[in-house]
Order: C-alpha cells, then sequence, then structure tokens
C-alpha cells in the first residue's frame, strides 16, 4: 500500500504589484517558480526519502484570487501546479513513466471519512480559501 502525503500550499513569490492594468498581477514570478521547484524537492526528501515510488500525493491550495478580482492570478492554486509538476519530475527521474507518475496523485473527488459520505476536493479547497482581511477591515475616518 502506498503512503499518502499531504500537502497544503500556500503560494510562492509572485507579482504583487497593485497596478490593475497589469494582468500579470497575482501570478507566480519566475523565481517563485524556482524557489516552488527547490523546496519541493527538499520536502520530498526529508519526508519520504527513498520511499518516492510508494507515495500517493494530495496536494490541496486556497482558490483565492488576488486582489479578490478574477481577472488575476490565483497564486496559490499556481504553486500547486508547480508543486505537482515538479513531484512528476522528480518521479520520471526515478524511471516511472510520466502517465504511471500521474497516479501518484491522488485524483478522486471527495476525501471519505468512517463518519461522513465524503468532502470533496473543491469544498476541502474553498474551506481554505484565506480570508482577504482589506476586503472585511472596517473603514477608518479621518
Amino acid at each position: 500500500m502506498k503512503d499518502i502525503n499531504i500537502i497544503l500550499t500556500r503560494h510562492g513569490r509572485y507579482n504583487n504589484s497593485r497596478d490593475k492594468n497589469d494582468l500579470s498581477i497575482g501570478h507566480i514570478t519566475e523565481e517563485g517558480k524556482r524557489e516552488i521547484a527547490e523546496k519541493t524537492k527538499k520536502r520530498l526528501a526529508r519526508l519520504v526519502g527513498n520511499n518516492l515510488k510508494d507515495t500517493t500525493f494530495l496536494i490541496i491550495a486556497s482558490p483565492t484570487y488576488w486582489l479578490s478580482d478574477n481577472r488575476f492570478g490565483r497564486r496559490a492554486i499556481e504553486t500547486e501546479q508547480e508543486t505537482r509538476n515538479e513531484i512528476l519530475k522528480e518521479l520520471q527521474e526515478e524511471g516511472i513513466s510520466k502517465e504511471e507518475a500521474k497516479s501518484h496523485f491522488y485524483l478522486k473527488p471527495k476525501i471519505y471519512t468512517r463518519n461522513t459520505n465524503g468532502i470533496s476536493i473543491e469544498e476541502l479547497r474553498n474551506k481554505l480559501a484565506e480570508p482577504n482581511v482589506y476586503d472585511l477591515a472596517p473603514r477608518l475616518h479621518t
């Protein structure tokens, strides 16, 4: 039986410009992609060591858009994708085909427990949505 490794991602470095004409804001930068790859390699070595072939991964990230605006990036989702890509790459370096490597990811639509009929991955993702404290903060009058 494969071990299941659950990875909750926050986000890597991203374009945090406030210029709403710049549609690259909220997206992971190239530097961020490199950092995600490096951190993923280190985490894999620490968490699974030589058992990479015997591990299944469930990667979950917040669905939050930058500035709560769907025109802009989803840095946590992009970090999740970059993490997945790095794990696929590492599996392929272990001699696993690309198709077989995909089977190392938990792809079921729900997580089942003894006490529930399951929680959908999307529902779980939405529960992890970060609050936009700037939208919720009270306005101060000066």
